[in-house]
């Protein structure tokens, strides 16, 4: 819950706009229950929205999983042979 305040009140949809979409907000604003485990397995698991739209996740860490947040948008321009962007990284 706190991350998503802290995202709509740094990101709020009057001031970040999807460039591909104006009417629409860039972040969404609340954050996507991820998959627990390795980089690869919350990455993969991650689903993109909407064109421009960035989509943030989040898979706390477990007594026997690592925990990642992470975000994926889909662009209009191939970017390492991929129009699906993919980041994250570990929660310590």
């Amino acid at each position: 819950a706190s991350l998503s305040a802290y995202m709509a009140a740094v990101h709020p949809t009057t001031k970040d706009r999807n460039p591909w979409n104006a009417a629409a907000g860039a972040y969404s604003q609340t954050f996507a229950a991820g998959t627990p485990g390795s980089k690869s397995t919350f990455i993969n698991a991650m689903a993109a929205g909407s064109l421009g739209q960035v989509i943030m996740y989040i898979a706390y860490p477990g007594s026997t999983t690592n925990g990642w947040v992470g975000g994926i948008t889909k662009t209009q321009n191939q970017i390492n042979g991929s129009t699906t962007v993919r980041k994250a990284t570990a929660i310590e």
